[in-house]
């Protein structure tokens, strides 16, 4: 009880009834078995009069039963579980059991696999699917005897279906199989290739693979060529279908080694024409083939307005207008024909010539050089004299039939002559007129003389004569010539 008083002496009490119940003792729990994935687990408690139960453990469990089942166990189900005891609102200390949970046997799905007979040993577990467990063993239920272990040798095995089987255990006492069949193929030969013959820039090339039962083709080659046609065609192939082309077949998801055909390609003549197709009346001129592509030895077949000429090189020299054209063949193979047009130049001009002595020289000149303007002058006479010009030098030069060639600048030439007789330009000092025929006679005949008085030691005139040129020669004449 408990008692208090007070100043005025009085007194109060308070009666505490407490009453004590013993802590339960820790529940006897059962021993699980271990079990398989799947299967159920039994977890069980000694009946207590009076007690209620509380258990806990893995993936969040709770239970107040006594004797709790948990169903379709997994592994997450695997670990320790505790419970404890109620008594009248005592809770006991917690006991545990160890409940054991072993994965199902998993050696996979079964697979079926096309293998291409290389010759090489195969690793059965490589085909094995995911997830599978680990040591299993094998079987090889078709009798192959070439398995050892995991390692199958295929090299002599011939092409049909095979099958294995991949057996594994469990702690639980559980197998699973797996079987594996393996469809084994020969590796196709490769296809027979028919050789290419050279081509022509813009021919066809036709490729040719032998007929394989049963296959497919695929070609590839220069440029990111494809094709999965057995006989393919490159229409108007172009220089960069030179080069090397390979095919292979596949029979059964087996690919052969693959074959190869060399493409030649050879190029087109490429080139241009050049020479002068604007030509004179009465002129010739030359077309010559300027190579682009190729040097050394070619065919050159020309053309005027369509008849074939019997010209057969680079130049074809032309004197009349037209239409000219020109097909060049290298390694036989033509070019596409290059055509020019010739036309003729209608600009005509003449060539005045003259002659004389100037300052004591023989002179021949153009006299209409201010006609010809942007004009080449080229001489030519006796003893290959040659000069350039619109004038030339023969002073002392022997008399004949001297000729310059003009060409305008339109490219046309005239060619015009002149005789020249004599090309002294000197006053004789004297003359000895004896027939011995030197210094017979007064020449004077390139000096332009308008008139001539001769006259003697003794001032006498002995001769006189106007347009005088070569008459005199030591007469004497009281009369003037006329």
């Amino acid at each position: 009880s408990y008692t208090v008083s007070s100043a005025c002496n009085l007194t109060d009490e308070a009666i505490i009834t407490l009453q004590v119940t013993n802590v339960p003792l820790a529940p006897t729990v059962a021993t699980v078995t271990p079990v398989c994935e799947g299967n159920s687990v039994q977890l069980s408690a000694a009946n207590v009069a009076g007690a209620t139960y509380q258990w806990t453990g893995p993936n969040n469990f709770t239970s107040s039963l006594r004797e709790p089942v948990i169903q379709n166990t997994t592994l997450a189900a695997n670990g320790v579980y505790s419970v404890t005891m109620n008594i009248s609102g005592c809770v006991s200390v917690p006991s545990t059991v160890v409940v054991d949970v072993s994965p199902l046997p998993r050696a996979g799905n079964d697979n079926s696999m096309n293998i291409c007979n290389d010759g090489a040993s195969l690793d059965l577990n490589s085909y094995l699917s995911t997830p599978h467990d680990t040591a299993g063993t094998w079987a090889d239920v078709s009798g192959t005897g070439m398995l050892s272990g995991n390692v199958l040798s295929i090299a002599s095995m011939p092409a049909g279906n095979y099958q294995f089987r991949y057996t594994v255990g469990s702690a639980c006492g559980l197998t699973d199989d797996a079987i594996i069949t393996l469809i084994i193929n020969n590796i196709p030969q490769p296809p027979a290739v028919a050789a290419l013959s050279a081509i022509c820039e813009g021919e066809n090339i036709q490729f040719s693979a032998s007929v394989i039962a049963g296959a497919t083709y695929q070609w590839t080659g220069p440029a990111g060529y494809t094709s999965s046609l057995r006989e393919p065609q490159i229409s108007g192939a172009g220089m960069a279908s030179n080069g090397i082309y390979s095919v292979t077949v596949t029979v059964n998801g087996c690919t052969s080694a693959p074959v190869s055909v060399n493409s030649i390609v050879k190029p087109l003549p490429q080139f241009s024409i050049s020479g002068n197709t604007v030509i004179c009346e009465g002129q010739s001129s030359q077309l010559s083939v300027v190579p682009s592509n190729f040097t050394g030895t070619a065919q050159y077949e020309w053309y005027q307005d369509g008849a074939l000429l019997p010209a057969n090189g680079a130049i074809l020299p032309i004197s009349a207008i037209g239409n000219y054209e020109v097909v060049v063949t290298i390694n036989g193979c033509p070019s596409a024909p290059r055509q020019v047009n010739v036309t003729q130049n209608t600009n005509a001009f003449e060539v005045l010539l003259d002659s004389g002595c100037r300052e004591g020289a023989f002179v021949i000149w153009v006299t209409n050089t201010s006609a010809l303007q942007g004009a080449t002058y080229t001489w030519s006479g006796p003893g290959g004299y040659s000069s350039t010009g619109p004038e030339a030098d023969i002073t002392g030069l022997p008399g004949g039939e001297y000729s310059v060639v003009v060409q305008s600048a339109d490219g046309c030439i005239v060619s015009q002559p002149i005789t020249i007789e004599d090309t002294n330009c000197m006053i004789p000092k004297g003359i000895s007129p004896n027939g011995d025929g030197r210094n017979d006679n007064f020449d004077l005949s390139n000096l332009d003389v308008k008139e001539i008085q001769i006259f003697n030691r003794y001032g006498l005139q002995v001769y006189e004569k106007k347009n005088y040129r070569d008459e005199w020669h030591g007469q004497s004449a009281a009369v003037r010539e006329r």
